[in-house]
């Protein structure tokens, strides 16, 4: 497995904004929502989303930092060939 992560300083306010977005785009590239949510239960930003693709087994997350960031995450299988045998 690989994981990449990114960290993009962004307005706490539009967080659930660009959640929403991001949601919109993995649904319309197969990816089913594993996970959502946009506020705490006292109201507070807390924008988290986590999404799967079967064929692919891609796991997408994007996350509220404490940080106020928005972090971006994408886990996949190893994407190196195997390697060839010695001869």
């Amino acid at each position: 497995m690989m994981s990449y992560a990114a960290y993009a300083p962004f307005p706490l306010d539009r967080h659930p904004e660009a959640v929403r977005k991001v949601r919109a785009e993995l649904e319309k590239q197969g990816f089913e929502i594993a996970g959502y949510r946009e506020k705490l239960d006292d109201g507070s930003i807390d924008a988290v989303l986590d999404a799967y693709q079967r064929s692919s087994h891609y796991l997408a997350t994007v996350e509220t930092m404490k940080s106020g960031d928005l972090m971006f995450a994408v886990t996949t299988p190893c994407l190196m060939p195997p390697s060839t045998p010695s001869g």
